[in-house]
């Protein structure tokens, strides 16, 4: 380049600043042309991964650049596509965004020189050619799909969170071709990827050129294909390890007992590596957490909210309680107005044992997003626990009945008719000692489901009504039903 194409160039960016290498200070240039050692460090960047405590990860020269030779063959980029970067600097994968075409000698478009808001970057890639590539997470591309953007023919690559294949869908049916990418920081941005096609379900592709995958179970052995484990990666693209943390690096970077002197780096990702390489995820183990005495997969309950047709995107924390135990809270982005609380309460019993149902369901017009476009579960709001403002007095016996016994069972002073047991802080234990009061001072019986169902009075006692009515309560259940109000529900004879 010389100073006439350089002036172009800058009248091309709409007065972008353009810099000539030969213009920088001699010195400057010198060190520039001083040899680089593949083994010495390129970057480092800070993660904090499921801990909370930042981590500086430290990757070399070899790591990044078998990363763009691998992801370049499997995706070549080409003197005529022109790579969209949306992310921030602070997100390791704009590396790739920003290293990739400059090595193929294709271009690439700085979005945030151009746009201030997720509007405008829509208007900014729909103006884009047709054999644009634009990357980002999924919670990134369904805010850009919320945007009603459209740029058929463009390639779309999404990884950092688990692609839903509602999501999948709406760009396939946009046109686009789409490709799943996985990897952690620890591993240089990606380590493998994949053309996905909704239809088949969504996975993470196979491992880039350079790398290897291998799960090993809770123990330490190796799965064998087929099975379940804690995915490991090797290779190329494996880090120097943390910056300054010793402990922390001889933790999560193990050796390769395949490779002299290789390395393996816990994902702390729970997959299965099929017979033909392809990998599935299925959750992260730190994502698994116990409920009264239950264990649980977030990313579970989250596939099932998800396959709900009038949900677009969701999310499942587990949120601390007095006395420390946990319930399971559930965040909804629904396409359909129409869907309620209930409705996916009812979805996930179909699906999921009842302990796995979420006590509560807080609809939301979008996810709060991180400045690397992941979701941000600190900014989630607490759901709201208590009855309703609006409310509804018992109208009968079955009713009164009903709520005096939610009122113990709940710790409430006042329940209506219209009060959810769920939003009032219902679970599946507290059902069941529900269910259980129930039986002892009426000897009617019902399945748990019922109350997952019907999980208001008016909408449970219009159907046990007819059964308390003509119900005849037995001797042996007057004699259950004494002992447990003795004991308060809690220890039965």
């Amino acid at each position: 380049a010389d100073a006439a194409s350089a002036a172009e160039l800058a009248d091309l960016l709409d007065g972008t600043r353009v810099v000539l290498v030969t213009d920088v200070e001699a010195e400057s240039s010198e060190a520039w042309a001083e040899p680089i050692h593949p083994d010495q460090l390129a970057y480092v960047i800070y993660t904090s991964g499921s801990t909370g405590t930042p981590k500086g990860v430290a990757i070399s020269h070899r790591s990044l650049s078998n990363l763009l030779d691998a992801v370049g063959d499997v995706i070549p980029m080409g003197s005529r596509r022109r790579l969209i970067a949306l992310t921030s600097i602070c997100f390791d994968i704009a590396n790739l965004e920003l290293l990739l075409p400059l090595q193929q000698g294709s271009t690439v478009v700085i979005a945030s020189l151009a746009a201030q808001s997720i509007e405008q970057v829509a208007g900014l890639l729909e103006a884009q050619p047709i054999s644009s590539v634009v990357q980002t997470t999924p919670s990134g591309w369904n805010s850009l799909l919320a945007q009603e953007w459209l740029s058929p023919g463009s390639l779309a690559l999404t990884g950092g969170e688990p692609l839903p294949i509602a999501t999948a869908q709406a760009l396939a049916d946009r046109g686009m071709q789409v490709w799943n990418m996985y990897g952690p920081t620890e591993t240089t941005i990606w380590s493998s990827c994949g053309p996905v096609n909704p239809a088949h379900g969504v996975n993470l592709g196979q491992p880039l050129w350079g790398y290897s995958f291998i799960l090993k179970s809770r123990d330490g052995a190796e799965v064998p294909r087929g099975g379940l484990g804690e995915l490991l990666i090797g290779g190329t693209g494996v880090a120097r390890g943390y910056l300054n943390r010793p402990s922390l690096t001889a933790e999560r970077f193990v050796p390769d007992p395949a490779i002299p002197g290789g390395r393996l780096y816990r994902s702390g990702d729970l997959c299965r590596i099929r017979t033909d390489g392809t990998v599935d995820f299925l959750g992260r183990l730190d994502d698994q957490v116990k409920i009264r005495g239950f264990r649980i997969e977030l990313g579970e309950i989250q596939a099932g909210l998800l396959s709900h047709d009038g949900v677009r995107e969701a999310a499942v924390i587990a949120l601390d309680e007095a006395g420390g135990t946990k319930r399971l809270a559930a965040y909804i982005v629904a396409d359909q107005e129409t869907v309620t609380a209930d409705d996916l309460r009812a979805h996930l019993s179909d699906r999921l044992p009842a302990y796995m149902v979420p006590a509560t369901f807080t609809f939301l017009s979008a996810m709060p997003l991180t400045a690397n476009g992941k979701l941000d579960r600190r900014a989630l709001p607490e759901p709201e626990r208590t009855a309703e403002a609006d409310y509804v007095a018992p109208r009968t016996d079955t009713e009164r009945t009903l709520c005096a016994i939610w009122q113990e069972v709940l710790g409430l002073e006042r329940i209506g008719i219209t009060d959810n047991f769920f939003e009032l802080g219902g679970h599946s234990l507290l059902a069941a000692r529900f269910i259980q009061r129930l039986r002892d001072r009426s000897g009617v019986d019902i399945p748990i489901a019922t109350v997952w169902r019907k999980p208001t009075i008016a909408d449970l006692a219009e159907q046990l009504t007819p059964e308390l009515q003509s119900g005849q309560r037995r001797p042996t259940d007057l004699l259950q039903g004494w002992l447990n109000e003795l004991s308060d529900g809690d220890i039965h004879a």
